[in-house]
């Protein structure tokens, strides 16, 4: 699908790949992070397309894709305004040359949109899409006590956190119970057979008891 942005096409995007913010575009605020200050929106994060929005300012009609954004480092936002000198001509790449220096945090998954122009493809390689080793086994050290039924699940980071927790609900009916996109896991509950299934799951680093 061609997709035409501010007036020029586009490479061809789709819902479902994986792309990163080849260079700066917007601030993101904290409404979409839930992180307590605006960070700046690349260059370099990496996310998956979900869906594409039409937008009009002025009369002018473009497209943006609204990317599921990977947990991930980025910058607090100091806008590079603060850094321009008074009566100097800037060009936007001039602008952009002035990158974020923000204090660096790490961000769980969340979605924004980004401009088009701004997104480039990610070229995924069919060994990283394929499952690798079966998941660890962890297990309760001395001094802590098992919940009997619940465990903590890691899934690996070349996988998507929703898209696995979603094929383990419909395949295996494991009640989830919390998410944690900043470290790509889960807890939740399960059988027996659900956790023996769940261990033979590639797409897992480790499935481990729930201790307290």
């Amino acid at each position: 699908m061609k997709i035409l942005a501010g007036g020029w096409e586009n490479r061809d995007l789709r819902n479902g790949m994986k792309v990163r913010l080849a260079k700066q575009d917007m601030g993101v605020p904290p409404k979409a992070t839930g992180h307590k200050a605006k960070v700046a929106y690349g260059p370099g994060q990496t996310g998956t397309i979900v869906r594409f929005i039409q937008r009009r300012v002025q009369g002018y009609e473009f497209y943006m894709a609204v990317v599921k954004w990977d947990a991930q480092k980025w910058r607090e936002w100091d806008t590079p305004l603060n850094r321009m000198k008074e009566g100097q001509v800037y060009s936007g790449d001039d602008i952009n040359r002035l990158q974020p220096e923000g204090a660096e945090v790490a961000l769980g998954s969340f979605e924004w949109p980004a401009h088009l122009e701004n997104l480039a493809p990610v070229e995924v390689s069919e060994s990283a899409k394929r499952p690798t080793a079966k998941p660890r086994r962890e297990t309760c050290t001395h001094g802590f006590t098992r919940v009997p039924g619940e465990y903590i699940v890691n899934v690996r980071t070349q996988f998507s956190l929703d898209d696995v927790i979603a094929d383990l609900q419909k395949t295996h009916g494991i009640k989830v119970k919390s998410v944690w996109g900043a470290i790509s896991g889960f807890s939740a509950l399960m059988t027996d057979k659900q956790l023996a299934g769940l261990m033979e799951d590639g797409r897992l680093a480790s499935v481990g008891d729930n201790c307290r």
